[in-house]
């Protein structure tokens, strides 16, 4: 995407990333992609350090994929042999049977093997495979992965980067500067040439004879006699760059890509094509705007045939239809670092997003697709009435527009400090807002005119208000004590006369982030503790007069929405972002949604209903639901009704930590599921809630309990039955 600081608006092309359960991403923005993997022209994987997305439509759409714990641990290259056998390596070795639904660790062998991290993997069949990586490590089974033997080559702190095999026994690595080659399925190796550049990161053979490496330096050598003789050619003559991954099509069509740094350590894309067998190369278009703040770099590259080609790397996702002549950007990154702050929708179809970096977003098919346009300034809060008229607030901003955000216009408030975090209208009339050492500001004009509410200035990160006269916002304050030492505390207001009067609740050595009400009794608030930087979570039934704690066990609570008394959620932040389910009026909360992304945060989540709603939050992500956020799902065929009640017994079992429980019911009904332990201590809901005759699956994380024994108990009707599940750590 390109941006100047004038105000421009860009078309954000669809793209779905199925997430877990009940939620779906709108937008997707990869994170470090190392390698991606293509079977045939439909199905494919892409891996990185924190994530393994899935493709069985030809990149349409991709489905995240849960394959360890830690999600954090490394992993670098993914080999599929086929639609459901595969392999992943990185800090540890992982297989699959089923397309990546299920993954197993396979071990290393030796304690020795275990301690280093592999680079890449490469099978020639089903059984027969090699992995590499650190500390000169290759390592080949002939069982599928079930063994691993390791194999020496050399050099006790050197990097196997790249592994590749034509046949069962004949096989290239790169290793640092050399080149290295066996014959015998890696019983053996020996070393064929070394190279006059700093590192190789990538080995490619066509044929028997044809092959190629690259790494640092902008060189890349090629061999026509299986690597007894080999030939340079400088692609770019620039040292401080580094080529990641070598592909080609046939012996004169070719690709090479990786990045380079500038002076500050930025990260740039590198992308060549070659059509005369590596004699001339030229960069084709695609389509990357060198301002951008994010740093880009390109890791792997495959075809799936002579015109469809897939890139990934850090921040990166692109492909061609056209040979490689040209490529398209197939993620949705937005300027800066796409961070978003708030969403609101007033209807299923019609919504906006707003963030860090002048990000404004809007959608008028339900989040399918998202208009972009771009200011430069950082935005807080948005709150609309209507299709048309709405408020978005930032630093020293309030921007009103009346024809659904195609204009913004500013309006002027009596202080610009610079740091608006929230605004509430409730009519086109009356609104208020609220920021970081202001006043309460106030308008009874559609905001032509703001006015301070209150002489005192507050710090405060969000306001809601129900009606003209009950009002509530939330924050922190510091108060000195006698020795004039300040401490901080968190800080709500109340107003039942729109404002001409606020009375305080303080909590010593916490901070609050987000308010909300349901009536002009009933309301929450979340926090953080100072202490321990533990969760807060706060309820009232007096209209903020008192409040009562809650314990959650999650840290960083953020934003909180609820639809009625009963039924809310609730985001979490900087560890994970997550979101929440409560059915009784916050007493209890379950897990819906875990980012695949450690560090992340989900900063804001708007309902308009009990099934239809949105959550925002770092690395641009847009979630949706259309089904309250509940983790089943309707399987295939569910259109031919079940003839009889059947409760399936969970797989796989024993688990750590998920598993997946799944039953059909022949009539509609109210039905629940929950699961108990061994005493009969009910453990969770899973499901409580009418639901049509058809088949339905639901996931259960158990990360939160002990090993031992569990029960599920599905009711439906007048079905009841009970299994047993076990819980493996």
């Amino acid at each position: 995407m390109n941006f100047n600081k004038n105000l421009i608006v860009v078309f954000l092309f669809p793209f779905i990333l199925f997430g877990q359960g009940g939620w779906e991403y709108q937008n997707f923005s990869p994170g470090n992609l190392k390698f991606v993997c293509f079977v045939d022209s439909l199905t494919g994987w892409a891996v990185g350090d924190e994530e393994l997305i899935q493709t069985t439509d030809g990149g349409k759409s991709w489905k995240y994929q849960e394959i360890s714990n830690p999600k954090w641990e490394h992993k670098n290259s993914i080999l599929f042999k086929n639609r459901n056998l595969g392999w992943v390596v990185g800090v540890e070795i992982y297989n699959t049977n089923d397309g990546g639904e299920h993954w197993s660790k396979q071990e290393r062998g030796t304690s020795q093997n275990r301690n280093f991290e592999l680079r890449s993997v490469f099978f020639y069949n089903e059984r027969i495979g090699w992995a590499s990586g650190d500390s000169s490590l290759i390592l080949r089974t002939t069982d599928g992965g079930l063994n691993w033997q390791s194999q020496s080559v050399g050099g006790k702190f050197d990097i196997v980067s790249s592994i590749y095999f034509i046949d069962s026994l004949r096989g290239w690595a790169v290793k640092e500067k050399e080149i290295l080659q066996s014959t015998n399925s890696g019983e053996s190796w020996n070393k064929i040439y070394t190279v006059n550049v700093n590192y190789l990161n990538s080995i490619f053979f066509l044929d028997s004879l044809n092959g190629w490496t690259a790494g640092y330096g902008g060189v890349i050598f090629s061999t026509t006699d299986g690597g007894k003789n080999w030939y340079s050619s400088v692609v770019v003559d620039y040292q401080d760059l580094h080529f990641s991954s070598v592909y080609f099509l046939d012996l004169n069509n070719g690709f090479i890509v990786g990045s380079y740094q500038d002076s500050f350590f930025k990260e740039y894309p590198l992308l060549f094509k070659t059509t005369d067998n590596g004699k001339n190369w030229t960069s084709p278009n695609f389509n990357y705007d060198p301002s951008e703040v994010l740093d880009v770099c390109f890791s792997s590259i495959i075809f799936t045939n002579n015109k469809t080609g897939w890139i990934v790397g850090c921040n990166s996702l692109i492909y061609t239809t056209n040979g490689g002549s040209d490529w398209i950007n197939h993620n949705s990154m937005m300027e800066g670092n796409g961070i978003l702050t708030s969403v609101d929708f007033v209807n299923e179809k019609t919504g906006w997003a707003v963030g860090f970096d002048g990000n404004i977003l809007k959608t008028t098919d339900g989040g399918e697709n998202w208009n972009q346009t771009f200011r430069d300034r950082q935005m807080s809060d948005v709150c609309f009435i209507d299709e048309n008229i709405g408020w978005i607030v930032g630093d020293e901003t309030i921007l009103y527009t009346t024809d659904g955000g195609n204009n913004w216009n500013e309006q002027t408030a009596p202080w610009h400090t610079g740091q608006i975090k929230s605004v509430h209208f409730i009519d086109a009339e009356n609104g208020w807002s609220v920021g970081w050492s202001d006043p309460i500001l106030k308008s009874t004009d559609g905001g032509q005119n703001w006015k301070a509410s209150t002489s005192e200035q507050y710090s405060l990160r969000d306001v809601v208000f129900l009606n003209e006269d009950y009002g509530w916002a939330c924050g922190e304050t510091w108060i000195e004590d006698s020795l004039q030492h300040s401490k901080e505390f968190g800080q709500i207001i109340r107003t039942t006369n729109g404002g001409a009067h606020w009375d305080e609740y303080k909590l010593e050595g916490c901070s609050f982030n987000s308010i909300h009400f349901v009536d002009t009794n009933i309301g929450w608030v979340t926090g953080t503790n100072l202490t321990d930087y533990t969760s807060i979570l706060l309820k009232t039934i007096d209209g903020g007069i008192t409040w009562r704690t809650i314990t959650v066990d999650e840290s960083n609570l953020f934003k909180i929405f609820f639809i009625n008394k009963n039924i809310g959620w609730v985001t979490t932040g900087f560890e994970s972002g997550k979101i929440l389910h409560s059915i009784d009026g916050g007493e209890n909360w379950s897990e819906q949604f875990s980012s695949y992304r450690s560090f992340s945060t989900l900063s804001a989540i708007k309902f308009i209903n009990e099934k239809t709603g949105w959550a925002v939050g770092s690395y641009g992500t847009i979630l949706k639901t259309s089904n309250g956020g509940v983790t089943f799902v309707e399987v295939d065929n569910n259109s031919l009704a079940p003839t009889n009640f059947l409760l399936y017994q969970n797989y796989p079992n024993p688990f750590n930590p998920n598993t997946k429980i799944s039953w059909q019911s022949p009539v509609g009904s109210q039905q629940t599921l929950k699961v108990y332990d061994i005493l009969g201590n009910e453990i969770a809901t899973l499901v409580n809630e009418e639901k049509p005759a058809g088949k339905y699956e639901v996931n259960f994380d158990a990360s939160k309990l002990a090993s031992g024994v569990y029960y599920y108990r599905l009711q439906a009707d007048s079905f009841v039955e009970t299994k047993k599940m076990m819980v493996l750590k």
